[in-house]
């Protein structure tokens, strides 16, 4: 073994970098062999191979390559004849560059660049390309520096896209007249700036000055500045510089300054038009960045330094620990033919367990010395463990050589070979046998005793009950079942119970059994039972699934409840209910009579007079659908189309759209919902949508979750292209509509509305409760 802490064939492990370092020629690089090299070397290699930067090592007066998968991925073309390469032979073109960095590094110092330009050969032909690398020495055992270290990453797409926005800005600097940037204008020589527009960044400066340096820019800054306006100027090209500024505020900033040569017929520069953007968040941004950089490389040393720590100490504890374990810890190296195949496994590694029952084995055969693992399986295994990388994990019964019982073995690739731990299970399998005995004792009795409980409690309450397997199979009835059908047990079996239903309902009830099956829960029907002497009544029959600990169906259980003398009573119900509102109606036609009567002799005027009788219309509409709410639920269409057909809207329906899912509403918010619909739908044919010829009158709504558990609706009345008085208010009087919607709702209904009148736009919205069951079902 050499200082890595494992057998030299299986070292380095991991990805695609490792397999290609251990199964390089480095017998003839300047390296020497793999087994040769030293402890620092390998601990350095088993470093860069974990890292997910990319990292190169160079090794030896050669500068020897040895990387990771990140570098690999650089390489381009050059992989893999670059590992084992001179860094000179595999990087010409950027010898000039590289070399001076490294006599710097091989004479102790550590060199750090960002954004690097380096022309390289790695595709097939010559680019550009830019990196951030960081060059540190590394020491042999001795302290002497043996090689270099270098970590990376491409920065090239950042580096062309910083440039592509460069050029960019520079193309469209002319444009750049607003906006929270500064304007300035100068004279053609600058020594007058003409103007400044600070947008709250730079002093506004209304008239023309001279000293304009003084006042904006810093004293130790001012002569790199004037070297480039003197240069913008000789070349009548583009100023632009970063440069710090004194703010509006007297503070200390950054400005990215951009001016571009106005010229005049003769070509002369006649003002110099510019802006200036402030930087000043990005320049400390990226002064904190680059604090952040050198925090984190000083705490990545760190951490290399303890993961170096840790592996030492990591090797000690792992041969301490395999051989504290009870269970047999054994290493296996592979044995291959002459075509790669694997023909044996030869013992690498035993622990302390292992070796009480084997004895001393390493470099043994072990098909030489356990022939069952290729009866039993186990040489398949680990062959399989070995070429494809995948853990194997399997209880075994192995009654060979010494050993005879149950054991649990789980093997993984270590190398060119496996890992196993095994572990004897014998006792334990015995005993699991006899709990798997014992449970399927209980839960025989157990049933046993459920199905007696059933029996006896079907017999004991008055309900038709029984129960179905999971097919939905009719297999067992109680007494009153049979006593009221007048079937025989075998009569009710499979299907046969269907014929005690009412002819009239056994399509329906077919139906319903059959969606409840499919989908597994609740069947809910109500139907006609024939009795024994030939009478049928109706029953409300439930038939529920019941699953077990795991959630699989087991078997159904139903239940029929005789409701026909409930039937009845509602039927009679809705007959009373019925004839009072059509009393209802007529005594709101009475109403309106009376008020018409009283109209004519206190002389009210006619608008008054329609108004009035429309609204009581719109009640009696009202209440009619309230008198068939028991058998036909009131949904919001239902009573929006209602208020349309009222108002004799049919040849307007082409610009009437109404959308939304089916929502049924509550009685108690029918009557005041309604008042405010008529309201709408009225002042819409006469005086919005449509009451012009290109108006359009859209109607949505739909149900959302509020606070809770709480659904709540939300209405738009939305009405285009309506007509407006000339010199019209944005906002409506208020009357009787508006105020119902804006007053009234929000307290009877806990609603929230908003009433939005335009020039041609009308938007009323409403958000009001909608309380359970609001959900229209299939058929309602």
């Amino acid at each position: 073994m050499d200082g890595s802490g494992a057998p030299p064939a299986a070292w380095p492990d991991g990805g695609d970098m490792a397999n290609r370092i251990r199964s390089h020629d480095w017998a003839a690089t300047s390296l020497g062999a793999i087994e040769t090299w030293p402890s620092c070397l390998k601990t350095t290699i088993s470093l860069l191979l974990g890292c997910g930067f990319p990292m190169i090592v160079l090794w030896g007066e050669q500068l020897t390559q040895i990387y990771n998968d990140g570098y690999r991925d650089l390489m381009g073309l050059k992989h893999p004849a670059g590992l084992g390469q001179p860094s000179r032979d595999c990087w010409p073109e950027v010898w000039h560059i590289n070399e001076p960095i490294y006599r710097r590094v091989w004479a102790g110092g550590t060199c750090t660049f960002e954004n690097g330009h380096y022309p390289i050969i790695r595709s097939g032909s010559l680019e550009d390309a830019w990196f951030t690398l960081s060059y540190s020495p590394l020491r042999d055992e001795a302290g002497r520096i043996a090689g270099i270290l270098v970590t990376l990453v491409e920065t090239t797409d950042r580096v062309l896209a910083d440039r592509a926005l460069r050029e960019s800005e520079a193309r469209y600097r002319a444009l750049v007249t607003a906006g929270t940037s500064s304007v300035y204008r100068m004279s053609p020589d600058w020594r007058q700036m003409r103007q400044l527009i600070g947008q709250g960044f730079l002093a506004d400066l209304a008239e023309p000055c001279e000293s304009w340096a003084d006042h904006y820019i810093l004293p130790e800054d001012r002569d790199a500045v004037s070297a480039v306006i003197a240069e913008a100027i000789r070349t009548r090209s583009l100023f632009q510089l970063e440069h710090r500024v004194r703010r509006a505020d007297g503070s200390v900033g950054w400005t990215f300054s951009r001016a571009v040569p106005m010229l005049g017929p003769e070509g002369d520069i006649v003002e110099w038009f510019g802006t200036a953007s402030d930087v000043t968040e990005r320049k400390l941004a990226e002064a904190s960045l680059r604090e952040s950089e050198d925090r984190f490389r000083a705490e990545l040393e760190r951490q290399v330094r303890e993961r170096t720590a840790e592996l030492q100490a990591s090797r000690d504890l792992l041969q301490a620990t395999m051989d504290c374990s009870m269970d047999m810890i054994q290493v296996f190296e592979a044995v291959r033919d002459e075509d790669g195949q694997i023909v044996d496994f030869r013992w690498l590694l035993n622990n302390h367990t292992s070796e009480s029952r084997y004895g001393e084995v390493r470099g043994e055969s072990l098909l030489e010395r356990n022939p069952g693992v290729v009866q039993e399986g186990i040489f398949d295994a680990f062959k399989q463990v070995t070429e494809t990388g995948l853990p194997s994990i399997a209880e075994r019964r192995y009654d060979h050589e010494q050993f005879n019982g149950w054991f649990f073995q789980s093997a993984v690739t270590l190398g060119d070979g496996v890992a196993t731990t095994t572990k004897e299970i014998s006792a334990w399998k015995t005993a699991q046998e006899e709990v798997l005995r014992l449970r399927d004792a209980i839960a025989q009795t157990a049933l046993r005793e459920s199905e007696d409980r059933f029996r006896a409690l079907a017999s004991l309450i008055p309900v038709l009950l029984w129960r179905s397997d999971a097919d939905g199979q009719h297999n067992s009835a109680n007494e009153p079942w049979l006593a009221y059908t007048g079937q025989t047990h075998v009569q009710s079996q499979g299907s046969g119970w269907l014929r005690a239903i009412h002819p009239d309902d056994r399509a329906q009830v077919r139906e319903a059994f059959e969606t409840g099956r499919e989908k597994r829960h609740l069947i809910e029907v109500q139907l006609r039972i024939r009795r024994s002497d030939g009478a049928y009544r109706w029953f409300l029959v439930r038939q529920a699934p019941i699953r077990d600990e795991a959630g699989q169906l087991t078997h159904w259980i139903g239940a029929a409840m005789d409701i026909h003398d409930l039937r009845e009573l509602q039927e009679r119900q809705a007959v009373l209910v019925a004839e009072l509102q059509h009393r209802t109606r007529n005594l709101l036609g009475v109403v309106r009579s009376i008020a018409h009567q009283t109209m004519v002799q206190t002389g009210p005027t006619t608008r008054f007079r329609e108004q009035f009788s429309d609204r009581l219309a719109a009640l009696s509409r009202v209440q009619g659908l309230l008198s068939r709410s028991e058998q036909e639920p009131i949904t919001l269409h239902t009573l929006i189309q209602t208020e349309l057909d009222a108002l004799g809207t049919g040849n307007f329906m082409d610009r009437i759209t109404l959308g939304g899912p089916p929502v049924r509403l509550r009685k108690a918010s029918v009557q005041t919902l309604a008042l405010a619909l008529h309201e709408l739908a009225t002042n819409a044919r006469q005086h919005g949508a449509l009451s012009t010829e290109h108006g359009r009158l859209f109607v949505t709504w739909r149900a959302e979750a509020g606070a809770g558990d709480e659904e709540r609706l939300l209405l738009e009345w939305v009405e285009d292209g309506i007509g407006r008085q000339p010199g019209a208010q944005g906002t409506a009087p208020y009357g009787y509509g508006r105020e119902l919607i804006e007053r009234a709702m929000p307290y009877v209904l806990d609603a929230r509305t908003r009433y939005e009148l335009g020039e041609t736009r009308l938007l009323c919205s409403i958000d009001m409760p909608l309380g359970n069951g609001w959900r229209v079902r299939r058929g309602a």
